[in-house]
């Protein structure tokens, strides 16, 4: 839907008070505004230039990093000795991390383990000390009683 109006009066009387007409409003004549005058701007030879000058500092970059090696017709592409080795210690340090990681956690459920095997281990003990202190304290108070 189009609407024309002429005046800055009859747009005031037709918004009144209502923020999200007129936000809404501003919103439209944005778009209006960009699809007439920018995409023409979007299509201009200074873009084309840009995109050129982009597109070569990239394969710039590209041929820092890669070989290319002509091979019957085709073109392989071989990584240089510096991204091999930039690859080969980005690995080493990935798995590196996940091998800590993996071993934090499994370390933490080892510790719990061994917690729980100490805590039985001692009741255990606990309970055999108290046993032969107690026979120890019976068999005392019996000598004692068969010696009077």
């Amino acid at each position: 839907m189009k609407i024309q109006i002429n005046s800055k009066e009859a747009l005031e009387r037709l918004i009144g008070n209502d923020k999200e007409m007129e936000i809404a409003i501003k919103n439209a004549v944005i778009n209006q505004f960009a699809k007439q005058y920018l995409k023409s701007v979007a299509n201009d030879e200074i873009i084309r230039e840009l995109k050129a000058t982009v597109l070569v500092e990239v394969e710039a970059e590209v041929a820092r990093h890669v070989e290319r090696i002509p091979a019957y017709g085709m073109t392989r592409f071989k990584a240089r000795t510096e991204l091999k080795e930039a690859i080969q210690n980005a690995t080493k340090e990935a798995l590196r991390e996940l091998v800590k990681e993996a071993i934090e956690e499994r370390m933490s459920d080892v510790e719990e383990e061994i917690k729980q095997l100490l805590g039985y281990k001692l009741d255990i003990i606990c309970d055999k000390v108290s046993e032969r202190n107690i026979d120890r304290l019976v068999q005392s108070k019996l000598r004692k009683l068969i010696e009077e």
